[in-house]
């Protein structure tokens, strides 16, 4: 946990919980988990008021489990294992692991999507994106608003997520014929994404980060 993954997260349980699939791995019982909530500086970012409004429901129900395929720590190849319960939801919400300075990390938690031909938004550092389609990518500007991209460095990151969130809001109030016809428009990009990566090699990060 951190306090993006923390308000991210306490957003969608608050606003989204009916709509939201979810897996929330942290445990105050477990020693390595109870410094790392992100409260705290949840906090400082948002004010005390709004950060317990969020979160005064979600973190007593953690950790958030999906007991069909869920396996704990997250290690090699248990990370895939949730890809048998991607048929269950439309977009993925993508919470990177470095998300803050001039970094690109992409895990197995972009690259689950790709495998699953699932759209995606991701909370990652600025020009996340842009580097994915540096790779040959491509995203979904064509269907909401992609800036949060641009903006991940704004006010500490908080600008990034409340765009995506802002996204979640349009996409929750679509009915599921609707998304089913928005998947569709999407296919192509879908497919190209899964067919990039069965490609993608080392020797090509090499070329663009030297």
């Amino acid at each position: 946990s951190n306090w993006q993954r923390l308000w991210m997260s306490s957003w969608l349980y608050f606003y989204h919980s009916d709509k939201t699939l979810m897996t929330y791995h942290y445990d105050s019982n477990h020693d390595y988990h109870q410094p790392h909530l992100g409260l705290d500086q949840l906090t400082i970012e948002l004010g005390t008021h709004e950060a317990m409004k969020l979160c005064c429901n979600f973190i007593p129900k953690l950790p958030i489990k999906q007991d069909s395929v869920d396996s704990y720590p997250i290690l090699t190849p248990a990370h895939f294992n949730i890809s048998k319960i991607y048929h269950n939801f439309f977009l993925e919400i993508v919470c990177e692991t470095f998300l803050l300075g001039t970094t690109f990390y992409p895990t197995e938690k972009i690259w689950r999507p790709m495998i699953n031909m699932t759209p995606f938004m991701v909370v990652g550092p600025k020009n996340y994106l842009a580097n994915l389609k540096k790779l040959g990518f491509k995203t979904f500007s064509t269907w909401w608003d992609e800036g949060y991209d641009e903006d991940a460095d704004l006010d500490n990151g908080k600008e990034s997520i409340r765009c995506i969130q802002r996204n979640c809001n349009q996409i929750s109030k679509l009915s599921l014929p609707q998304l089913k016809s928005l998947y569709n428009d999407m296919l192509p990009v879908l497919q190209h994404n899964q067919q990039r990566f069965s490609e993608l090699t080392n020797q090509e990060f090499d070329k663009i980060w030297p």
